[in-house]
C-alpha cells in the first residue's frame, strides 16, 4: 500500500536528453497512471519538449521549448545509450572496405562524454529558465569507476559531482553506482542510489527450472565478494568466490583466475553421482564482458552445469555482445539478466535471445512521484 501524499514541490516537468528519451517516456507513462490513481492528473503532459543539436564542430546546444518556470524539474539522461547518435559524412579512406564514392554516410553513436555534455547543457538551460528544483535521473553515473587516485590521476567522479552541483542540481538519482562513497563527493546535492538486486533475485526465482537446492552464487572477482554474499544470504544458497589477477598495464585485461569453493551438486537420491550446479554471477555492470567470460569458462571447467550472469547496468561495450553470443552458443550460459537502465533498442532481445531484461523504470518513476510529494523513498532504494 502506497503512502498518502503529504505535500508537493509543485508541478512536475520531465525533460529528456536525446539519449534519455526511451527511459523518460517510461517514467512519464507511469506518472500519468500514478497521478490518475490519485485523481491529480488534469490532462497535462509531464514531458516538456526539448531540442538537442549536435554541431559538426562537436559542440552541443540544448533548448527547452516550453516554460518550466517554478516547476519541479526532472532531467533524464542515459549516457550509455548504445543506439543514439547521428549520420555523418566520412572520407572513403577511413572505411574498410572502401565505398565506391569518395565519401560515405556512417552512423556514429554518441559517446558517454557527448551524452554527459548534453546533460549539462540541459541542466544549465533549466536553471536559466527559473526551474524551482532540478533533479537529474541518470541511471549510469558517468566516470563512476574513476573514484580514486592510485597515482598521478584525476578523480573524475568527484569532478562530475562538483560540476553538477555548480550547475544547480539539487538531487541525483542513479542506479547501482560503482562505489557508494561517490555520494561523499557531493557537498550539497542529494545522491539517491537505487539497488535493483532484490527485484532481479525475484526474477531469477521465477525462471523456468529454477531449483534453490541446485543454485550457487559466485563472485566474478574479489571485488564482487560482498555482493555475492548478499545475494547468497538473501536467496539462502551457497556462495563461491573467483580470485583473479589483473594486468593493470592494459585496460580490461585479466591474466588468470581460480575458484574458491565447489560448484558441483551431490545428489541425495539413490544415485551418488555428482551433477553441476546452476551458478549465478551478480555484478553491478557488464562492460566489455572479459571478466564474465573468464568467470563462466572457469565455473564450467570446475563442474558447473550452467551460468547466469546478471547486472544492474548492461553496458555491453566493445566485444561484449559477441562474447555473450559465443557463450550462449556453447551453452555455457543460460542467459544474461540486466535491467532496462541502459537502452539497446527495441529489437535487442530479438537479436540476442540470451538477454533477460528486468524493468526498473517504475521504481524510478515512483521515486519521482514521492519526491515531488515529499514522501519517503527508503523502500525503493533497497
Amino acid at each position: 500500500m502506497k503512502p498518502a501524499p503529504t505535500a508537493s514541490k509543485g508541478p512536475i516537468a520531465i525533460l529528456a536528453c536525446e539519449a534519455g528519451k526511451p527511459f523518460a517516456l517510461k517514467i512519464v507513462h507511469y506518472l500519468e497512471q500514478r497521478f490518475g490513481q490519485e485523481g491529480e492528473n488534469n490532462g497535462d503532459s509531464f514531458l516538456v519538449p526539448v531540442k538537442e543539436t549536435h554541431f559538426g564542430s562537436s559542440e552541443i546546444k540544448t533548448e527547452i521549448l516550453e516554460s518550466v518556470r517554478g516547476k519541479d524539474v526532472y532531467i533524464v539522461q542515459d549516457v550509455e545509450n548504445s543506439i543514439c547518435g547521428q549520420w555523418e559524412d566520412v572520407p572513403a579512406d577511413r572505411i574498410d572496405p572502401a565505398p565506391p564514392t569518395h565519401q560515405a554516410r556512417v552512423f556514429r553513436t554518441y559517446t558517454v562524454d557527448e551524452n554527459y555534455r548534453a546533460l549539462t547543457t540541459l541542466v544549465d538551460a533549466a536553471r536559466r529558465c527559473d526551474a524551482k528544483h532540478i533533479t537529474i535521473v541518470i541511471p549510469t553515473f558517468p566516470y563512476a569507476r574513476q573514484h580514486k587516485a592510485l597515482g598521478r590521476e584525476s578523480i573524475t567522479a568527484s569532478v562530475v559531482a562538483r560540476q553538477l552541483e555548480d550547475l544547480g542540481v539539487k538531487r541525483v538519482m542513479t542506479v547501482d553506482i560503482h562505489k557508494p562513497e561517490i555520494g561523499g563527493f557531493f557537498r550539497r546535492a542529494i545522491l539517491d542510489n537505487f539497488m535493483p538486486g532484490k527485484r532481479m533475485m525475484h526474477c531469477v526465482q521465477q525462471l523456468e527450472g529454477y531449483q534453490k537446492e541446485r543454485t550457487t552464487i559466485s563472485s566474478a572477482d574479489q571485488g564482487g565478494v560482498s555482493r555475492a554474499n548478499f545475494f547468497a544470504q538473501t536467496m539462502g544458497v551457497p556462495v563461491v568466490t573467483i580470485y583473479k589477477q589483473r594486468d593493470y598495464s592494459q585496460p580490461n585485461v585479466v591474466e588468470k583466475a581460480d575458484l574458491l569453493g565447489n560448484v558441483q551438486w551431490i545428489a541425495t537420491t539413490s544415485t551418488p553421482a555428482q551433477e553441476g550446479r546452476e551458478v549465478i554471477i551478480p555484478e553491478d555492470m557488464i562492460d566489455t564482458g572479459g571478466t564474465i567470460v573468464k568467470a563462466c569458462e572457469l565455473l564450467i571447467t570446475k563442474g558447473a552445469k550452467s551460468v547466469l550472469p546478471m547486472c544492474s547496468l548492461p553496458l555491453f561495450n566493445g566485444k561484449a555482445l559477441q562474447r555473450m553470443d559465443e557463450l550462449y552458443a556453447k551453452q555455457m550460459i543460460r542467459g544474461v539478466m540486466g535491467t532496462n537502465a541502459v537502452y539497446h533498442g527495441e529489437d535487442f532481445k530479438n537479436k540476442h535471445p540470451w538477454y533477460l531484461e528486468v524493468p526498473i523504470d517504475d521504481l524510478i518513476a515512483e521515486a519521482v512521484y514521492r519526491i515531488n510529494h515529499v514522501m519517503a523513498i527508503t523502500d525503493l532504494l533497497s
